[in-house]
């Protein structure tokens, strides 16, 4: 393992891509339970300390799109650059509250003071896209067997199937 000191992360911290990114290896070095909770549980000296448990994980779950207390992926993944960033009421006063211009800023703060943690940063980086790339959807298939329909509503059932162009 190669050895890296802060001024080396503080190079590496110079784009909004690679505080993202960094985020989000601090958020995934979390445990479940203080994601959920948005507090450090345990002083385990990985993931956020408890000072900056709270604001590091509105982060993560922005970067990532992960709601943490419903185990759903509620949105796409966003840079902290994003502009979205100032509708997050949360977000919006931590950037405040710690004297910071916006959330690239704030999550530069948080990754500076876990720099220990940040190693892999520096091996590889991986950029944060800036927009969800959708996911193709699969065309649905229909079995058209059998479609077994009362007799009173078979004039509604051709109507449907033809508004669909499939009749």
């Amino acid at each position: 393992m190669t050895s890296f000191n802060k001024s080396d992360i503080e190079r590496a911290l110079q784009t909004p891509e690679s505080v993202s990114r960094a985020i989000e290896i601090l958020g995934n070095n979390q445990r479940e339970d203080e994601l959920s909770s948005r507090a450090t549980n345990a002083q385990n000296g990985i993931g956020f300390t408890s000072c900056w448990a709270s604001a590091g994980t509105h982060l993560w779950q922005f970067v990532t799109g992960y709601d943490a207390r419903s185990k759903t992926n509620k949105w796409g993944r966003k840079c902290l650059s994003h502009p979205n960033w100032q509708r997050a009421k949360i977000i919006r006063r931590k950037v405040h509250n710690n004297d910071c211009a916006d959330a690239v800023q704030l999550g530069r703060k948080i990754a500076l003071h876990h720099w220990r943690q940040l190693g892999s940063l520096l091996a590889v980086q991986h950029p944060v896209p800036a927009t969800q790339t959708p996911v193709p959807q699969p065309e649905p298939q229909a079995d058209f067997e059998m479609i077994a329909i009362p007799t009173d509503k078979v004039a509604m059932a051709i109507a449907i199937l033809k508004a669909a162009g499939v009749f």
